[in-house]
């Protein structure tokens, strides 16, 4: 531990190092910017009916565990809630360093419920969350360097017709440092959720002959740099460490194996390569992500690429998580090809095996996980699609998508579903961009399941309506995002 302790501290001591040789920043870009509070919305909502089988329902198309890979069209109610306060101090010297303290307030059903029908008092009615609470200091010093204390979302590539943050979704509690294109965090991670499939975080411990939950914490480290080879080539490297803490060895502990305790860690790579093509005046690029993981750091299902999010069933008898790993490779690209057309075309491929023994699992290649229930120790995902938007005027488009989507757990057969969107949408601020927001839309679905998909009630559609080879959306949908500084 003293070594890695080490080499941490050396890789920030040739951070700060390389910071001290750091040429000012041309402040000329600050000077309009702005103090005091400010307020960001993000929110969707709608309503929404399955034709063909006369009742209404919020349930998503899509297989289970794929989230909106797919497509998002059938996304539930969901709004989020962002004020803050920004100020640049008047600092003595001349420095215009800029701080800004934020929150983001989330709120969902737990159901399918709308959102409006629901409350907290119900057991499956509203949810908050407060995924956002963080300060973050800009250009110290007159420095390229920015610095950021708690919880916040920390994510770039991101898959807009899927919802999708692919690559680098660092969301946590933690700290940040970010000098030029390079950028060092550190996120906690502790848990009291007994559904994790992963290691314990929390265990009953014994202090002065009573009992006490205790917590203990997963350590992310996690590092990215940017460069560039020439104007339209660009990329990202990444790398994560996931360590695990052992329990306290003098502890006591009630009901839990004390070798489910151990510590554990992971490890992550990654790269990212954008190309920008055709013409540089509008938004046309290529995206290629690839990411491969080991250990604990294996996370990646149910909609998220958050690696923290261990996939599949611990080893009980090693007591340890070697044998897991994940790979992911993301494809997208970004055509606007004139004024009136403009399309986002992607495929995705997601390979995930848990730490579980052979001598484990049963016939379906499932495992029991610390608290007993049976989980898939593997899996296995592969989405194609493609939306396009035809531009009519500035305020009327129409959106055509399709999608097939597969997925293999353990080894049970492939269930599979193909899905065709047409949306007519009305864009009240006049504008073409193919993901410009507010947008109201007109929903119109269709999905067809195989026959594994629906005998499995393979997505939450089937859950809701039983097994069927067709379903048919109709809804109204709304969205608008208002940002942030």
């Amino acid at each position: 531990m003293a070594k890695f302790l080490g080499l941490i501290l050396g890789v920030f001591s040739m951070f700060f190092f390389n910071m001290a040789w750091a040429q000012e920043v041309d402040t000329d870009s600050l000077k309009n910017y702005q103090n005091g509070a400010f307020v960001g919305l993000y929110g969707r909502i709608g309503i929404n009916t399955v034709v063909n089988h006369g009742r209404a329902t919020g349930a998503n198309f899509n297989l289970n565990g794929m989230g909106s890979r797919g497509g998002r069209n059938e996304e539930g109610d969901y709004f989020e809630f962002i004020p803050g306060y920004q100020f640049q101090p008047n600092l003595k010297n001349g420095d215009r360093t800029r701080i800004k303290i934020a929150l983001t307030f989330a709120m969902y059903s737990r159901s399918s419920q709308l959102i409006t029908y629901g409350s907290t008092n119900q057991l499956s009615g509203l949810a908050f969350a407060l995924p956002e609470a963080y300060i973050q200091v800009d250009e110290i010093a007159n420095l390229p360097l920015m610095l950021w204390v708690g919880g916040r979302y920390t994510r770039e590539t991101y898959s807009q017709t899927n919802d999708y943050f692919n690559f680098d979704d660092h969301t946590g509690q933690g700290a940040g440092i970010k000098y030029k294109n390079t950028q060092l965090m550190a996120l906690y991670v502790a848990s009291r959720d007994t559904s994790d499939t992963g290691p314990n975080y929390f265990y009953n411990g014994v202090v002065n002959n009573g009992q006490v939950l205790e917590l203990r914490q997963r350590l992310v480290l996690i590092g990215e740099q940017n460069f560039s080879l020439g104007e339209d080539h660009s990329f990202k490297a990444l790398a994560e460490y996931h360590q695990l803490a052992e329990a306290d060895d003098n502890a006591d502990t009630v009901g839990v194996n004390p070798n489910q305790l151990k510590s554990a860690n992971g490890w992550v790579l990654g790269l990212k390569h954008r190309w920008n093509i055709l013409n540089r005046s509008r938004q046309t690029y290529n995206t290629l992500t690839v990411r491969y993981a080991r250990g604990i750091a294996n996370g990646g299902d149910n909609g998220f690429s958050r690696t923290y999010f261990t996939y599949g069933a611990p080893d009980l008898e090693a007591n340890h998580f070697n044998r897991a790993y994940s790979l992911s490779i993301v494809e997208s690209l970004i055509l606007e090809y004139s004024e009136k057309f403009s399309s986002e075309i992607y495929g995705l491929y997601m390979r995930s095996r848990g730490a579980a023994a052979e001598s484990a699992l049963d016939d379906r290649g499932q495992a029991e996980n610390y608290f007993g229930t049976k989980v898939y120790n593997f899996k296995e995902e592969f989405v194609v699609g493609a939306r396009t938007m035809f531009h009519l005027n500035n305020y009327l488009h129409l959106i055509a998508e399709g999608s097939y989507q597969g997925r293999v757990n353990g080894t049970d057969p492939a269930a599979s579903v193909t899905k065709l969107t047409l949306a007519p949408t009305f864009m009240p601020i006049g504008h073409d961009g193919l993901f410009d927001r507010p947008q109201i839309r007109l929903v119109f679905t269709l999905a067809r399941y195989n026959d594994f998909a629906q005998r499995s009630i393979g997505s939450p559609f089937l859950n809701v309506v039983g097994p069927t080879p067709v379903g048919f959306y109709v809804g109204v949908k709304s969205e608008w995002y208002i940002g942030t500084p």
